[in-house]
C-alpha cells in the first residue's frame, strides 16, 4: 500500500514541533551522550525548558522509571499513538523513580523514542510529584493544556 502525502505530513509536523525543543534544551540542561536511542537530559533545568518550549499547546508528562515493567511498555505505546497522524502536542517522559542516573541512560540509549526523555533527581522528583499531585503510583500522565493547567491525569 501507497503512503499519500497527507499520511507522511504529521512526519513533518513532528520534526517542526521536537527539533525546536531539542535545540532549546541542549542550551540549557545535560544531554545524555547521542547514541541513537531517544532525545535524553538530565535535570530539573531541562525538564523546565522543554516545558517552556511547549508553552501555548498541550504537553503530555509521562512519569515512569526503568524498574517499572508498565512504564516500560506504555512508552512506546505512546510513541505509536502519536504515529497515528499529526499530534499538536509536546511529550516528555520524565524518570522519576530512579535515584541514579545510568539506568535511565542504558533505557534512553535503546528505547528508540522520538519524544524526549528526562531523568531527575529524586529532590526534584519530589517537588514534581508535589506540583501535580502525583499518587505516588507509576506510571503516571498528565496532560497540561496550552496554559500549562492540568487537564488530565491517568495513573497506572
Amino acid at each position: 500500500m501507497r503512503a499519500g502525502r497527507s499520511d507522511l505530513a504529521w512526519i513533518g509536523l513532528v520534526a517542526v514541533l521536537l527539533v525546536p525543543v531539542a535545540l532549546h534544551v541542549a542550551d540549557h540542561g545535560e544531554r545524555t551522550a547521542d547514541t541513537g536511542g531517544s532525545p535524553a537530559f538530565e535535570g530539573g533545568r531541562a525538564l523546565d525548558s522543554l516545558l517552556e518550549a511547549g508553552a501555548g499547546r498541550p504537553v503530555i508528562l509521562n512519569f515512569w522509571a526503568t524498574w517499572c515493567t508498565p512504564c516500560i511498555r506504555e512508552l512506546p505505546e505512546i510513541e505509536a499513538a502519536l504515529a497515528g497522524g499529526p499530534v499538536p502536542v509536546t511529550v516528555i517522559g520524565v524518570d522519576i523513580g530512579d535515584p541514579e542516573p545510568e539506568p535511565f541512560r542504558r533505557y534512553a540509549s535503546q528505547a528508540g523514542l522520538s519524544f524526549p526523555l528526562v531523568w531527575v533527581d529524586p529532590e526534584t522528583a519530589a517537588l514534581l510529584e508535589e506540583r501535580y499531585r502525583l499518587p505516588g503510583l507509576l506510571p503516571s500522565t498528565i496532560v497540561l493544556d496550552g496554559g500549562g493547567l492540568i487537564g488530565f491525569q491517568r495513573v497506572g
